[in-house]
Formats: C-alpha cells, structure tokens, sequence
C-alpha cells in the first residue's frame, strides 16, 4: 500500500497514477535489486512515452528524507530540464539520500514484503534470485476529488 504525495510531486503523482490507469504496472517483474537498500520496477514502457503528455517531473518530498520505504523515480531522462520520460521507479527499504532520489511517495503496508524482497539472495547481475512481481496497481482513494457544487 503506498501513499503518493501529490501535493509535493504533484506531476510524478499523474503520471504514475495515469500508467497504474492503463495497467502498465500489471505484472511487472522486480529487475534489480541495489544491496539492501531498494528494488527497482522497470515495466515495458516505450522510453518517449508518458502519460497525459507530460513526462515525470523529478520533484522531491523533503519530509521523507529520512524515512524508509520510500517510492521515488528513478532518473533516466534530462537531467538540466528535470524530466524523465520513464515509467521506472524504486522502492526503499532504508532512507535515501534525496539530492539523488525523487521521491513522490512511500510504502504504508507491506513494508515486510519491501524488506524481504530487498535482503533476499540477488544474482551478480543484481536481479533476484527469486523472481518477484506487482501483479497490479489499483487506485482505491481519488487523489483529485471533484468538489462540491455550492
């Protein structure tokens, strides 16, 4: 279960949440894992492509800055414009160093899961010895509510 802070990353939030819409997390492999520190989820998403023709902004939540299980963007974009065109993300079993990250969230539930998937056996190239996949992401809380009419 994660919480995205779309009041600090406002953009990284549509976006992930606009890929989650068109089911573009649905049964996506953890491709690596970095030590002990955080896993990374790359699904099958065209480099140029982003959703509501935005790309990620890389914005950062400064309150999480040391908290663990952190869900931030993984930069592979233009780094003088602060934008990446990625759908990649990461999520932390330890606090980040956010000069680096761009965090837009963090796990609330499953933190175990987090943490074993993390200190679990990892192959020399960094993959998981044992596969481990995000069957889905669903959105169960409208982050934009349409207010009321007065």
């Amino acid at each position: 279960v994660a919480e995205l802070d779309v009041d600090i990353s406002t953009l990284a939030c549509i976006n992930f949440i606009g890929y989650s819409f068109r089911n573009s997390y649905n049964n996506v492999r953890v491709e690596k894992v970095i030590s002990t520190e955080y896993f990374v989820v790359c699904p099958k998403i065209p480099v140029d492509e982003s959703v509501w023709t935005y790309p990620f902004a890389f914005e950062k939540d400064n309150r999480r800055r040391d908290y663990k299980f952190c869900l931030f963007l993984i930069s592979t974009g233009n780094k003088q414009l602060k934008i990446s065109n990625t759908g990649k993300f990461g999520i932390s079993a330890s606090p980040l160093n956010l000069d680096e990250n761009h965090v837009f969230g963090g796990i609330i539930g499953g933190e175990g899961i987090v943490s074993s998937i993390c200190n679990g056996k990892i192959m020399p190239d960094g993959r998981p010895a044992k596969p481990f996949s995000i069957k889905s992401i669903s959105i169960v809380n409208n982050p934009f509510p349409m207010t009321q009419p007065h």
